[in-house]
């Protein structure tokens, strides 16, 4: 699911506080397309998180293996509210998003990301991938293909993966600073995409609708 990066508002940035996230264990409905990680990336990933953990506690919500992903980005946001059930407006634009992302897709093959950065955002700890802009690349043709939807949520600009949520207020200099501590180093190969239908964030309830070979 696509992330909300927004700075609480404060006059000293050294007292910036994490945000609380609130949908963590709640029933959500949203239509994401996005692509899983390696079992190798995961248990790298588990490792960045236990350090975290061992330090900020209970202040820090740590995604579980099965919920680490790519976020390609939003069809129907499970965040956002719509004029109309998202089921149903999810079947309207099934027809023209599909055939938008197939054409967008098409003959682009695998892509390698190598994700070598972490970072900290209010409210999320996040690795940063590297891919040479591929996932931009179909991105923007999957935009100018598709006929949007009003109020449409903007993809991505970024490849990543986030990793912790923040369950309490802690300073964000603070987090900053731990993880000038950690390297990140790790290879993934991406050979499809999938739509699913999200129905708890984050991710720890959805099915798979349909998926996409690159």
């Amino acid at each position: 699911m696509q992330i909300e990066y927004y700075p609480k508002n404060s006059h000293n940035k050294n007292m910036e506080l994490t945000v609380v996230n609130k949908y963590i264990g709640k029933d959500v409905i949203g239509y994401v397309v996005m692509t899983r990680i390696s079992n190798d990336a995961k248990n790298e990933v588990s490792e960045i998180q236990a350090r975290i953990a061992e330090k900020f506690k209970d202040s820090v919500y740590c995604l579980p293996k099965d919920s680490l992903h790519v976020t390609f980005m939003d069809w129907i946001s499970p965040f956002a509210e719509y004029d109309k059930d998202k089921d149903v407006l999810f079947e309207e634009i099934f027809p023209n998003y599909n055939s938008a992302l197939e054409k967008s897709i098409a003959n682009s093959g695998a892509i390698n990301v190598h994700f070598n950065a972490i970072e900290v955002y209010p409210d999320a700890i996040i690795l940063i991938g590297q891919d040479g802009g591929k996932y931009n690349e179909i991105r923007e043709k999957f935009v100018s293909e598709a006929d949007l939807i009003k109020d449409a949520k903007k993809p991505p600009q970024i490849v990543h993966i986030t990793i912790c949520r923040f369950l309490k207020e802690v300073s964000v200099l603070d987090v900053k600073n731990f993880i000038k501590e950690i390297t990140v180093d790790i290879d993934e190969k991406v050979y499809n995409f999938e739509l699913i239908r999200v129905a708890r964030s984050p991710l720890s309830k959805y099915s798979i609708v349909k998926k996409y070979d690159l």
